[in-house]
């Protein structure tokens, strides 16, 4: 029903679908949107051809055959016409099957690779069991067949105590027929000797997809995994095989990851589905039927059980009885979800004939335990001939090999770990061996494999050679691991010594394990090392000095005893600049960092050459030494008198320079000297009462540098002294008193400025 809505502005389209015919175009449109969730599924039953309700026993039935899958013959109707999702009409069966504790009388053929007893179902992407739905369900293979396109056919036929479902050659969604399945559902009463023990048999050929484009699937594979197994629809009563989503034949039981499609291929599986809660473990890899021959006498061969524990939850556990076949080893016995026992059968003298072999399964179901017993036959041939000549090879190789058996090929391949293939890998030395069949013949062949683990070459001692050494000595620390070493060095007798002394050059050494399996090698140089080079005892100006010429292979350190000196922009640099905060002779190491030698020198840190010379002014008739300052005791002198010393005597006025020189500058500087008079002179008379001056004893004075003067009266009194030659007397007494006019007495002791010392004496007349 479609519905078109529309407004003014805007046009919107939906299509609903309130049903939808399963394989119409309208379904094949919405299984490609993923959008088949909404809707209500119609089935088309008009193109399905309705059967008799019972159809007479064919001579194909494969009662206890070992192989359980029947192919299709004239006694098989069409059970759907081409289509993707489709289901058969409700076929009625002539007998009472038993599921869980239910009798159903009806099923319906579901083209994804199962049958269901309470309605059609075209749910492509497989669940995993148990799950819900009230829909009982026994899939041999649930995955998205699509048989339109010509790839393949669902069959069956019904008998009158049972039905054998056929999904032949088989493609996947959307009609791809690169890949193709085969497989069967047989469900019986029972009672029908089709099924040895219980009442379904699930029979496969060749398996090669898993999975349909809807169902996330790419080439056939990835996406939802496709489900063997059965299911009540309560999630309680079920049991499970596996799921698959990928190509191979590896398989890890239920409870593991999802495996390998190709692990289904000729197998057949036979349990019974009509008790409530349990399953009893299902043998995988053998059949009540089988017979194992050991053709020839000395041959052995090993048979390979695997139980399946249909409940994902239990675990089975296998024992055997070896049926008077007292030679009969038990090499292998692994309880679990999966369970597995490996025996082995020797062929000698004493066992000739045929021996019946019981192998019972057990799991741990309460109160209950479900039990499965198998029996089959080995039988040692009589006549001691047999073209069976299997072979391994190779025996050995480094780090692994691939393992192949010459002479096939064969039926069958049992390798010791339980794998199958005709190739085994193998990474490490051991004992192993395989068993393969051929026409019926079992034989089991073992070997001892060599397998070398690969190493690495730990090559010891110093690549480098270090001035004055001509030679270096390189080792293997490890030789006892070792078979054969060579160095490449011409002298065959120390070529192959687990140490060589080796001059300057390029090497390559190869060596083989103690074994002679695995060989490495490895190419290596030798460098001549020059002894290294640094800078000559040296001076340097201003307390830094920029090192060059430095020579070292590999470079090398800085470093001195001395908190002084940095190394600038540090000490790895291998020409810095070194610096020093004070004046002074340092000594330099530098060590090269491949041979460790260690060179020194010195540097002698400079000041710059300067000095600085005083201006004076010396008294007439006297002399004055003018000495300079320096900054070095490594400067020289050389005044414009001519002197070389560090200073020089003048008694003359003039400029006298004074050039200062070291290794790093010249300085020049000057002193100016002036002449001066150096004398003191007192006056005779002073009026106190004059107007017009001279009413104050005042000194004349010039180049004095100390003074004392002392008045005293007619009787020697000392009346004013002084020490400051600026001070004058105004004719009074120390208390501030007059002096009455008289002859006064005055004593002047000095010091001038050339440092002569000066006394004058004389008498002054004091007027009012």
């Amino acid at each position: 029903m479609k519905f078109i809505i529309l407004f003014p502005t805007i046009l919107f389209c939906s299509i609903l679908f309130s049903q939808v015919m399963v394989d119409s175009p309208q379904y094949d449109s919405l299984k490609l949107l993923n959008q088949l969730n909404n809707v209500e599924l119609v089935y088309d039953t008009s193109s399905t051809v309705f059967l008799p309700t019972v159809i007479s026993p064919s001579s194909n039935e494969k009662s206890g055959a070992c192989d359980c899958y029947v192919e299709p013959d004239g006694t098989y109707t069409l059970a759907l016409l081409p289509n993707d999702d489709g289901s058969s009409n409700l076929i009625n069966i002539p007998f009472n099957f038993c599921m869980y504790g239910q009798t159903y009388n009806q099923i319906y053929i579901n083209n994804n690779g199962n049958v269901t007893f309470t309605g059609p179902m075209a749910t492509f992407s497989a669940t995993a069991f148990p799950s819900g739905g009230n829909n009982p369900i026994i899939a041999p293979f649930w995955g998205d067949v699509d048989t339109r396109g010509g790839f393949g056919q669902v069959l069956y036929k019904i008998t009158p105590t049972a039905v054998f479902v056929n999904w032949k050659d088989v493609g996947y969604y959307d009609t791809h027929g690169d890949k193709l399945n085969s497989f069967q559902l047989i469900i019986t009463d029972g009672a029908d000797p089709v099924i040895s023990s219980g009442n379904v048999a699930f029979c496969y050929k060749d398996m090669q997809w898993t999975t349909g484009d809807a169902s996330n699937g790419v080439n056939g594979f990835d996406g939802v995994p496709a489900t063997a197994g059965a299911n009540k629809g309560d999630n309680i009563s079920f049991f499970l095989i596996s799921r698959f989503d990928h190509a191979g034949n590896d398989f890890d039981g239920a409870l593991g990851n999802a495996d390998g499609i190709s692990w289904l291929d000729y197998k057949s599986f036979y349990f019974d589905v009509c008790n409530i809660g349990n399953v009893p473990p299902i043998a995988e890899g053998i059949s009540a039927c089988d017979t194992f021959k050991i053709c020839a006498l000395g041959d052995t061969a090993d048979i390979s059980i695997n139980f399946l524990s249909p409940e994902t939850t239990q675990s089975t556990s296998i024992t055997f009885s070896n049926g008077g076949l007292t030679t009969l080893q038990e090499v292998g016995n692994i309880s679990g979800n999966t369970a597995s026992i490996i025996l082995r059968a020797v062929g000698d003298l004493a066992s000739i004939g045929s021996w019946n072999v019981t192998v019972t399964a057990t799991d741990d179901a309460t109160p209950t335990p479900g039990v499965t017993t198998i029996s089959f036959v080995i039988q040692i041939d009589t006549t001691g001939l047999s073209n069976l000549n299997p072979q391994l090879t190779p025996l050995e190789a480094c780090d692994s090999l691939t393992v192949s058996v010459l002479n096939g090929p064969f039926d069958s391949y049992l390798w010791d770990d339980f794998s199958t293939g005709s190739t085994m890998f193998l990474d490490s030395a051991q004992n192993f061996g395989v068993t393969v069949s051929l026409n019926g013949c079992y034989k089991r062949i073992e070997e001892y494999f060599s397998i070398a683990e690969p190493f690495s070459i730990n090559l010891a001692g110093n690549f480098s050679i270090c001035s004055p050494d001509t030679i270096t000595n390189l080792y293997l620390p490890d030789s006892l691991s070792f078979g054969n070493v060579t160095w490449g060095i011409p002298n065959p007798a120390l070529d192959s010594l687990f140490s060589a002394n080796l001059t300057a050059g390029t090497y390559t050494l190869t060596i083989q394990d103690s074994l002679f399996l695995c060989q490495e090698d490895t190419t290596f140089t030798i460098n001549y090392n020059q002894a290294p080079l640094i800078f000559e005892d040296t001076f340097a100006c201003n307390f830094q000095f920029n090192v060059s010429g430095t020579f070292a292979v590999s470079g090398g350190v800085w470093s001195s005893p001395d908190t002084n000196i940095r190394f600038l922009p540090n000490e790895t640099v291998l020409n810095p600049s070194i610096t020093s905060s004070i004046p002074g002779t340092y000594t330099i190491n530098f060590t090269d960092n491949t041979c460790g030698i260690e060179l020194s020198s010195t540097i002698f840190f400079e000041n710059w050459a300067w000095t600085s010379l005083p201006d004076t002014v010396i008294c007439e008739g006297s002399s004055a030494v003018i000495t300079s300052y320096a900054a070095s005791q490594n400067d020289t002198y050389l005044w414009s008198t001519g002197s070389t010393e560090t200073a020089i005597t003048v008694s003359s006025s003039g400029t006298y320079y004074l050039t200062v020189s070291n290794e790093c500058n010249d300085y020049t500087d000057s002193s100016i000297v002036g002449i001066k008079i150096c004398d003191i002179q007192a006056p005779n008379i002073i009026v106190l009462s004059s107007t017009q001056g001279n009413n104050e004893f005042v000194i004349n004075y010039s180049g004095v540098k100390e003074y004392r003067i002392t008045i005293q009266n007619r009787w020697g009194n000392n009346i004013w002294e002084s020490i400051n030659p600026a001070d004058y007397w105004k004719g009074k007494t120390s208390n501030g008193a007059i002096v009455e006019e008289g002859v006064y007495f005055y004593t002047i002791k000095a010091v001038l400025d050339n440092d002569e010392e000066l006394e004058k004496q004389g008498c002054v007349h004091v007027y009012h």
